[in-house]
């Protein structure tokens, strides 16, 4: 008997994702070492039993998820990058799981020179969901800088010019968003 824990890749689950999916499902995959990773299993777990009618806690549920926010929060600049580009990559996998779920299906091709991996050919509507991802997380971040700048120094001239590009990032984003109801509206005045 092994010591590894069943869902690593030398003890694959029962419910392992790879073993059954499509070659154009979109697939999610969490680490353990992770520490939203354990948390979403839950969420999902609780989640699945909900839709087989077996009750759901919504407040308990947000009560629990706001815990684990405050305890896994980051702060370190190159680490809060990485989770921020991780989250906006995640965010394109959701899209892309939500179309595969309405039958919008990815064209895929065998990669000719490692047999086996699967090359996704992205078309225009997934390149400006892509765009718009990363738009919308600079949009967040300049909202962030110019707050923390607004408290440093109100008067600093340099407010109203990040202020324009926050409202131009705003905007192009609002252009180039294929998916409906998502649009950015919330600017703050300085």
């Amino acid at each position: 008997m092994t010591n590894e824990p069943i869902g690593s890749k030398l003890v694959p689950s029962p419910l392992d994702a790879y073993a059954s999916a499509e070659p154009d499902e979109p697939i999610f995959t969490l680490q353990g070492g992770d520490p939203l990773a354990a948390p979403l299993v839950i969420l999902w777990a609780r989640l699945a039993r909900a839709r087989c009618g077996l009750g759901f806690e919504p407040e308990a549920t947000m009560t629990w998820l706001d815990r684990i926010f405050r305890d896994t929060q980051v702060y370190k600049s190159n680490e809060r990058d990485d989770l921020l580009r991780r989250a906006t990559e995640s965010e394109a996998i959701s899209w892309a799981m939500v179309n595969y779920r309405q039958g919008q299906r990815t064209q895929v091709t065998e990669a000719a020179d490692q047999p086996g991996l699967v090359e996704l050919k992205l078309d225009l509507h997934d390149y400006k969901i892509y765009c718009a991802n990363r738009i919308s997380n600079a949009f967040s971040e300049m909202n962030d800088m110019i707050e923390q700048l607004s408290k440093l120094d109100p008067d600093n001239p340099v407010i109203e010019s990040i202020f324009n590009e926050i409202v131009a990032l705003r905007n192009l984003f609002n252009e180039i968003e294929p998916r409906p109801g998502r649009k950015l509206e919330n600017v703050h005045s300085w």
